[in-house]
């Protein structure tokens, strides 16, 4: 599990890291994203900073995935994460798209399952997990972009995979 001391040493990294990144402003790039989707939960959402310095890409994600209940009986599901994150934009040709991962910190609360009866009460959790997006500009502009991004988050609590339409502003290009 992640302490304060952890998220701490990250956030420091990446902070020096985009500090010394900045030498060479010429290549720089920053951006913010928002986007809306579904995929392990009925409603996932996703909001985003990133700053490439050539093909590096350092970034921080918050993400949030949310089923609502069914019935009176149940209570939602949800799961949100925040996570650091280091990636490569990748160009092939006339397309292009950014791979990321990093380190996470989720939390949320959980339907209780005992012996395959569900109960009518929720677990709260939190936990350390690996966050992982692969982002697909669709459409892209000098300082505005639509894309798909497919993220998912690997924990030991509530795993997902969601598919998300994003929106993206910011110099994301040259």
């Amino acid at each position: 599990m992640l302490s304060q001391k952890h998220i701490s040493v990250l956030l420091l990294f990446f902070f020096s890291a985009t500090i010394l990144s900045a030498q060479e402003r010429s290549n720089n790039q920053y951006w913010a994203t928002a986007g809306i989707g579904s995929g392990t939960y009925f409603l996932h959402g996703t909001l985003s900073g990133h700053y490439k310095w050539n093909e590096h890409i350092f970034g921080m994600n918050m993400c949030a995935g949310y089923t609502p209940n069914i019935s009176n009986k149940s209570h939602s599901d949800e799961v949100g994460n925040i996570a650091l994150t280091y990636g490569r934009d990748l160009v092939y040709g006339q397309t292009s798209f950014q791979l990321s991962a990093g380190p996470a910190l989720v939390m949320g609360q959980k339907q209780i399952n005992i012996d395959g009866v569900i109960s009518d009460k929720n677990a709260g959790f939190k936990t350390a997990g690996l966050f992982l997006a692969l982002n697909l500009p669709m459409y892209q502009k000098s300082n505005f972009a639509f894309g798909i991004s497919i993220q998912s988050n690997i924990n030991s609590e509530s795993s997902y995979l969601a598919l998300l339409f994003t929106g993206t502003y910011g110099k994301i290009k040259q």
